[in-house]
């Protein structure tokens, strides 16, 4: 090969060299422009309570995952604001929403979360919003019994403020006859309504109520009311007192119950015996709340003595004390004649009468 042709191949290789040094310096330059970093922060972090236990998370994926795709999140809670962090261990996804579980049931919980590529970790987004876990209800307000008959009280109450979080599902109703020491629940099916009436109680006696809202989560706690007592029959009149007004009619009077058993007073019964109280005839006069009455159709010349009952809407109560013995008129004497004495005086008449002799 001559000596030119070797200066050209020279020349052409030095080309070739400076060229190739120029495309790898291009490629160095590129690789150190696009190299993969850590993803950008997750955005719009969202918290929702699910139980009293656990909350649903989501969020946005990353606007810059790094020039690597993302291969996890990391989920972090705070009880106190985000002074402190608790990291909820959910393994490995790459899904952008989860169920943080095994909380603490009423507390309050602010969330964040970071991305995660095959460089390294994000910085953590935005604290989510403020969420509280569901509890029990709080205790209904207003108990307020208003009693119906002997043996029911209808119960109202005013639902709670909070229900915990969660919907109402249910009431439990209580009553106690021994001012709370004991207590039981009444039987009324499931209802989210806020009265009920209590049945199966006892007649005149004295109840106090207890209301409790139940959700999902359990039963909240309980509001009492005041004390009421079921109706029952009126206590028996007093003072009963018989006046003989004839042969065949006494006046009777008598003082109303000291109470009245709750409900007013409808009727009196009266009954009146001439043996002693072995046998007792009820006075048929009608009804009425007055406080005497004339008893009729009695025997003459006979012995009675008399009781008398209040009636309210429960029922009849019980008799008084017996009055005291009173008799009424006999019937007048039949007049007599002497029969001698009329002859006599017939037969003085007679001869009264007679002519006298010439």
């Amino acid at each position: 090969m001559n000596s030119g042709m070797e200066g050209v191949l020279s020349q052409r290789s030095i080309a070739f060299f400076a060229l190739a040094l120029v495309m790898l310096f291009s490629i160095m330059i590129s690789s150190a422009v696009y190299a993969a970093t850590p993803p950008t922060a997750p955005t719009s972090v969202s918290a929702t309570a699910a139980s009293s236990t656990s909350v649903n998370v989501s969020w946005t994926a990353p606007s810059n995952n790094g020039g690597s795709k993302i291969t996890d999140y990391i989920i972090q809670y705070s009880t106190n604001g985000g002074a402190s962090w608790a990291t909820f261990t959910d393994g490995i996804s790459t899904k952008t929403s989860t169920t943080v579980t095994g909380l603490a049931k009423g507390t309050n919980y602010v969330f964040h979360v970071a991305a995660k590529n095959s460089i390294g970790t994000s910085p953590y987004s935005t604290i989510s919003n403020a969420v509280t876990t569901w509890k029990e209800p709080d205790a209904p307000t207003g108990v307020t019994p208003l009693v119906t008959s002997s043996t029911s009280v209808n119960v109202s109450w005013t639902a709670p403020s909070n229900t915990g979080g969660t919907a109402i599902t249910d009431y439990v109703i209580q009553y106690s006859s021994n001012s709370g020491t004991t207590w039981t629940t009444f039987r009324d099916g499931k209802s989210t309504s806020t009265s009920t009436t209590v049945t199966g109680l006892a007649s005149g006696t004295s109840y106090i109520f207890q209301v409790a809202a139940v959700n999902s989560v359990g039963t909240g706690a309980y509001t009492q009311s005041n004390s009421v007592t079921t109706w029952k029959v009126p206590d028996a009149p007093t003072n009963v007192q018989p006046l003989v007004k004839s042969s065949s009619r006494v006046n009777l009077s008598w003082a109303a119950p000291s109470f009245d058993g709750g409900k007013s007073i409808t009727d009196y019964t009266i009954q009146y015996s001439s043996n002693n109280g072995k046998k007792w005839t009820t006075f048929n006069d009608g009804v009425s709340t007055g406080l005497s009455a004339t008893v009729t159709g009695l025997t003459s010349g006979t012995s009675y003595i008399f009781q008398v009952a209040a009636v309210n809407s429960v029922g009849p109560g019980p008799y008084s004390v017996q009055s005291g013995q009173v008799s009424t008129y006999g019937a007048p004497a039949t007049p007599t004649t002497d029969r001698k004495s009329t002859r006599l005086n017939s037969s003085h008449v007679k001869r009264s009468r007679m002519p006298s002799s010439a």
